[in-house]
């Protein structure tokens, strides 16, 4: 049986080892995602036979495992995990498994699996030079709302980073964004919450790369991100005021600018099935969908 274990702070090194070699792009592959996420999903990391296993929800009756991800041989490391949910009584299925991983597990294993295609799960992956530019006429209007911004306040905002000296005003402002967004009703929202102090009070371990946007020397929108392999950045946390017309673009653009120069991908995770989140994401114009599975044995 496999020996899984709670994710630390301690573990990146060790567990990105394994992630970047794979470079899936998708969001769950990502260390910061795993760490700040952990206290609400319960996290938990097996390293094994060359591979990483990857189990979510571990206080909940039925936990989520992850396919595995690795060095060794793919047919062995789904045999491994099977084996072991069976032995624990666990559901019988495998998640967060990319079109290319379906692909080699339908290789290495035919016929032992079926696949069911989660589109709320799906990641939206943009051209990091797109944000940075905007270019086109399918960005037109975000061109508009940060134009408008800059000539209504000219001289009034500015853009830097997360330190010691804002970071407290800047959980201030998310738990005013809590506030006015119903967090203590939405259980999600709470464990966002805890994700987003996770990120900052560790974010020099985590090498976060983080933007805050101020009016008037007040914080109206903050984002955090990190790096998850040589050519993709994965946005974790993006929040602003939305009464104030075209912070959410002016965020999103100031932390393009400031980031996006020496990579080709951006991933702003997924929408979880909210229809205006999804209408936001699609807006931006993505690269493609990182579409994901989950796979359950045909027997």
């Amino acid at each position: 049986m496999l020996q899984f274990k709670p994710i630390s702070i301690n573990d990146r090194k060790e567990t990105e080892r394994y992630l970047i070699a794979r470079n899936t792009r998708m969001c769950e592959h990502c260390f910061t995602d795993l760490y700040i996420w952990s206290q609400y999903f319960g996290t938990e990391i097996c390293m094994q036979d060359d591979f990483l296993f990857i189990k979510w929800g571990a206080r909940m009756k039925e936990p989520h495992y992850l396919a595995p991800v690795g060095f060794g041989n793919l047919k062995h490391g789904i045999s491994i995990l099977m084996e072991h949910i069976e032995e624990t009584g666990s559901k019988k299925a495998v998640y967060g498994i990319s079109a290319e991983m379906k692909a080699e597990i339908e290789t290495a294993i035919p016929g032992e699996f079926t696949f069911y295609e989660m589109r709320d799960k799906a990641d939206y992956v943009y051209s990091a030079k797109d944000l940075m530019t905007l270019a086109g006429k399918k960005l037109h209007s975000k061109r508009n709302f940060i134009n408008r911004f800059q000539k209504e306040y000219e001289g009034r905002f500015s853009f830097c980073e997360i330190d010691d000296s804002n970071m407290n005003d800047v959980l201030e402002f998310h738990k005013k964004w809590c506030a006015e967004n119903g967090c203590v009703e939405d259980i999600g929202l709470m464990g966002e919450k805890c994700a987003v102090i996770a990120g900052l009070k560790n974010k020099e371990e985590l090498s976060l790369l983080t933007g805050v946007l101020l009016l008037d020397n007040k914080i109206i929108a903050y984002s955090f991100g990190s790096q998850m392999s040589e050519d993709t950045i994965v946005v974790q946390i993006e929040k602003a005021d939305h009464t104030i017309d075209g912070a959410y673009q002016v965020i999103n653009y100031f932390f393009a600018n400031r980031y996006y120069g020496n990579i080709s991908f951006v991933n702003r995770e997924e929408d979880m099935g909210l229809e205006g989140l999804r209408k936001a994401k699609l807006s931006y114009n993505p690269e493609f969908l990182l579409m994901k599975y989950k796979a359950v044995p045909t027997k």
